[in-house]
C-alpha cells in the first residue's frame, strides 16, 4: 500500500511559547504502533524555532493551516467534502503526494504495553 516501509517517524513543531506545552501535553508521552499494534516505530520529536525560515517547516504550516481550515469547513457545514480552498491546493498534484491517514480515534494505553 505504502511506496516505503515505515520504521520511523519525525515529528518537528514549530518552537512557540504556546505551542510547546501544547506538544508536550498531546504528543509528549505519544507511542505509534503499525497496523495491529505489535510493532512499535520510533518517533523522533523535535521542535525548530521560526527564525531558522526552514522551507520544510514553512511548508508544513501552510499544511497544517489548509487542513485546519478543511477540517472547520466540516465541522461547521457537516460537509465534509473539501472546501474550494483545499481543491484548489491539492487536486491539482499527484495524489502520492497530497495522500494524508485520517485519524478518528486514538487509545491511551498504560506505559510499555503495545496497543
Amino acid at each position: 500500500m505504502y511506496p516505503y516501509p515505515l520504521d520511523s517517524i519525525a515529528l518537528i513543531f514549530e518552537d512557540s511559547e504556546r505551542g510547546n506545552r501544547l506538544v508536550q501535553q498531546y504528543f509528549g508521552a505519544m507511542r505509534w504502533c503499525k497496523e495491529g499494534g505489535k510493532e512499535e516505530v520510533t518517533v523522533h520529536k523535535h521542535l525548530m524555532a521560526k527564525k531558522h525560515l526552514e522551507p520544510g517547516l514553512e511548508v508544513a504550516d501552510f499544511i497544517v493551516n489548509t487542513a485546519g481550515r478543511h477540517v472547520r469547513h466540516a465541522v461547521m457545514t457537516g460537509n465534509r467534502e473539501p472546501n474550494d480552498f483545499f481543491n484548489v491546493t491539492f487536486r491539482s498534484v499527484s495524489q502520492l503526494l497530497t495522500s494524508y491517514l485520517e485519524i478518528t480515534a486514538g487509545k491511551l494505553t498504560p506505559a510499555n504495553t503495545p496497543s
